[in-house]
């Protein structure tokens, strides 16, 4: 309940979700993006202390919440181009709570500083943001590629390739069987987020050719997940018990520094159940018994 105490529990946010690395990049052709990218941080740090700290919110609500935090810059940015009938709604004061607009994305990973950070400098990546899901969300074994993979080829003009799906898709799935096996488990879960550009923008388009963010994929638990964009796929996965499985397996490692299985696992259904938020279990590990007891031997 502390300041030190939620800025401890920020800085696992930090980590786990990978965002605040976003001051440090440049999007070659986002010429405002350097002007806000400072922004995007606070938007998520604001928008975590409401969800998790004032709202006591578990990992559902951060997934799926219709809310965000920008500021007055920031929301001006994120209404660029045709995306918004009437742009994005500016808060009442910097970072402040606002209700996206429909349809256009929900939860922290539609904030720009994770989609920013999980993206390559002039385009999105489908491989970055589904891998984030794919380990981070689903807790998949850690994948090893192979040797001397040559970089995706952004530059060539390819017959049919129109959109970054259609070059992933080409050069990932279609054209090599060794990029082919890994990716077609976590590519796809990526597609999800193509409505949203390098910067985080929403875009109805790429270029004049429309967006396909629809797709399916397999949930470890065997259930296969369809969707039509972010939004069905973050509350289809927000459903999935794994994901509880495996926050409560990375807040136990951040916080004893190990990563010893089922450490912190007695926090799991109450997680889920939204009994307790991601704050309370992340105190209660006090009372597990790896930190409470030791062995004689």
């Amino acid at each position: 309940a502390t300041a030190a105490g939620k800025q401890m529990l920020q800085r696992f946010f930090d980590q786990y979700f990978d965002y605040t690395s976003v001051t440090s990049l440049q999007k070659t052709n986002i010429s405002t993006f350097a002007t806000v990218s400072a922004d995007m941080v606070q938007e998520t740090h604001s928008f975590i202390d409401q969800i998790v700290f004032q709202g006591s919110g578990g990992l559902k609500s951060l997934l799926t919440a219709t809310t965000t935090n920008p500021s007055r810059a920031l929301a001006t940015y994120y209404g660029t181009g045709n995306a918004y009938t009437g742009g994005f709604p500016a808060p009442s004061a910097d970072y402040a709570s606002v209700t996206r607009p429909n349809g256009v994305g929900i939860g922290v990973l539609a904030q720009g500083s994770f989609l920013a950070t999980h993206a390559s400098p002039d385009t999105s990546s489908p491989t970055k943001r589904g891998l984030f899901v794919y380990y981070k969300l689903f807790c998949q074994p850690h994948l090893s590629p192979p040797p001397n993979v040559p970089p995706l080829d952004t530059t060539s003009v390819m017959t049919g390739i129109n959109t970054t799906r259609d070059r992933y898709e080409k050069l990932h799935a279609q054209t090599s069987s060794t990029c082919s096996y890994c990716h077609k488990v976590f590519d796809p879960i990526g597609f999800a987020f193509e409505h949203f550009d390098e910067g985080g923008r929403y875009r109805a388009k790429e270029k004049t050719f429309d967006i396909n963010s629809t797709g399916a994929t397999t949930a470890p638990d065997g259930t296969m997940i369809n969707f039509t964009g972010e939004d069905d796929l973050m509350s289809a996965v927000a459903n999935q018990p794994i994901i509880h499985q495996c926050m409560s397996a990375y807040l136990a490692a951040y916080a004893f520094g190990s990563d010893e299985a089922c450490l912190g696992a007695s926090q799991v259904t109450a997680l889920q159940s939204g009994s307790i938020g991601i704050a309370d279990a992340f105190a209660k590990l006090a009372a597990e018994p790896h930190f409470t007891q030791r062995s004689t031997q």
